[in-house]
């Protein structure tokens, strides 16, 4: 799987938005709720995510919500998405 086809599939957009939140851990309607991010998109986006295990399904503590945590594999592959956007946004 290439870059562009993680990009098209929004698994770096969800990759950033996880990295931004304290704990690294969202659940599936805030990852729906994401711009340009659909309930279609957010599974296949959380497959290929866990596949790559660069997330993992954490038990809930509420009903029904499933919860997803980056891994260190995804801390470190977040961080350097966001250090290369930074990069890209420099004068």
């Amino acid at each position: 799987m290439s870059i562009r086809d993680l990009e098209s599939k929004g698994v770096l957009q969800i990759l950033i938005a996880m990295l931004g939140i304290d704990d690294h851990s969202m659940i599936v309607s805030q990852i729906r709720a994401l711009p340009d991010i659909g309930q279609g998109a957010a599974y296949t986006a959380i497959n290929i995510l866990k596949e790559l295990q660069l997330i993992e399904e954490l038990p809930s503590k509420r009903y029904n919500a499933r919860v997803f945590k980056l891994t260190e594999k995804g801390i470190k592959l977040a961080k350097l998405l966001k250090e290369i956007d930074l990069l890209l946004k420099m004068d």
